[in-house]
C-alpha cells in the first residue's frame, strides 16, 4: 500500500525498462519455457555448466517476447480499437 499511495516512497518502480517489460510480459510468460529448453541445449552443446543456460534463457525470453510483441501482438492491439464498443485508454 505504501508503494502505491505514498508519493515520497523510497523504491520507485516507474522507469522505462519496467514499462517495456510490462508490455511484453505476456510473451515472456508464453515463451519462457521454450527459451529455457534452448538455453539448456546450448549449454549442453558447448559442454558448459548449467549456469550458462540461465543468461541464455533470460536473453532469449526477452528477445523472443520483444519480437512477438512488435510483429504479432501489436497489429492485433491496433485492430482492437476498431472493434470495441466502449473506447478505453
Amino acid at each position: 500500500m505504501n508503494l502505491a499511495k505514498n508519493p515520497t516512497n523510497i523504491l520507485n518502480l516507474e522507469n522505462p525498462v519496467f514499462d517495456y517489460l510490462g508490455k511484453i510480459s505476456y510473451g515472456m510468460y508464453m515463451y519462457h519455457t521454450i527459451a529455457v529448453v534452448i538455453g539448456v541445449k546450448v549449454a549442453q552443446q558447448f559442454h558448459q555448466s548449467n549456469w550458462v543456460s540461465y543468461p541464455v534463457a533470460f536473453i532469449l525470453t526477452i528477445l523472443i517476447s520483444a519480437l512477438s510483441y512488435q510483429y504479432f501482438e501489436k497489429p492485433f492491439l491496433k485492430m482492437k480499437t476498431k472493434f470495441t464498443m466502449v473506447k478505453s485508454g
